[in-house]
C-alpha cells in the first residue's frame, strides 16, 4: 500500500474512531441502568485511546491529520454536531427501543471491525499492524459487549449477582439495574 493511501486510510478512521466516542458520551447519558452508562463511557475511552494510536500513525509515517471537516471545527459547528447526535439518539429512543439503539451501535462496531480487517491485508509494517491488530480486537469486545447488552433487557444481568464496594464504605449486593 503506497504511503498516501495508508494516510488517506488512516484519516477515514480517524474521523470514524472520533464519531464513536461522540456517540457513546452520548449513548452514555441515554443509558437505562449504571452498568450500562459506566460500560459506554468505557466504550468512548478506548475510542478515545484508538484516536491517540492513529494520530501517532500519522505522524510516524509522515501524515498529516485530515481531522474533521472545517465546519466541525468551529464552535457553531460542533455544538450543532452534539445537539445532533443528541437528538439522534433520543429520537431513537422514542421511535424504536433502547435494544435497537444498541444494536445500531453494533452494526457500527462491526463496520469497524470490517474496515480494519480490510486494511491489515493490505499493510506490511508491523508496527502499524501491531496497532490496528490493538484496535480490531477492541472493535470486536465493543460488539460483543453492545450486543449483550441489547439482549439483557429485563433479565439479571452478570452484575446484579455480585459483592460492591465504594471507597470507604462496606460491600453491599449490587442492585439489578445498577
Amino acid at each position: 500500500m503506497k504511503t498516501r493511501e495508508l494516510i488517506n486510510q488512516l484519516n477515514e478512521f480517524l474521523f470514524l474512531e472520533q464519531g464513536q466516542v461522540a456517540l457513546y458520551q452520548m449513548m452514555a447519558r441515554a443509558a437505562p441502568t449504571r452498568h450500562q452508562r459506566q460500560g459506554l463511557l468505557r466504550l468512548a475511552a478506548i475510542e478515545e485511546e484508538h484516536v491517540r494510536n492513529i494520530n501517532g500513525l500519522l505522524l510516524t509515517i509522515g501524515g498529516k491529520v485530515q481531522g474533521l471537516p472545517e465546519f466541525m471545527e468551529s464552535q457553531w459547528g460542533y455544538w450543532l454536531s452534539r445537539m445532533g447526535l443528541s437528538a439522534l439518539i433520543s429520537g431513537t429512543r422514542i421511535l424504536a427501543n433502547w435494544e435497537t439503539v444498541l444494536r445500531g451501535a453494533v452494526l457500527g462496531e462491526e463496520k469497524a471491525i470490517s474496515s480494519y480487517r480490510q486494511l491489515l491485508r493490505q499493510v506490511r509494517d508491523r508496527e502499524i499492524e501491531a496497532i490496528l491488530w490493538f484496535n480490531l480486537i477492541d472493535e470486536e469486545l465493543h460488539a460483543c459487549w453492545l450486543e449483550f447488552c441489547a439482549t439483557q433487557r429485563g433479565k439479571k444481568t452478570i452484575v446484579a449477582n455480585i459483592m460492591v464496594r465504594e471507597p470507604g464504605q462496606p460491600a453491599r449486593e449490587a442492585e439489578k439495574n445498577e
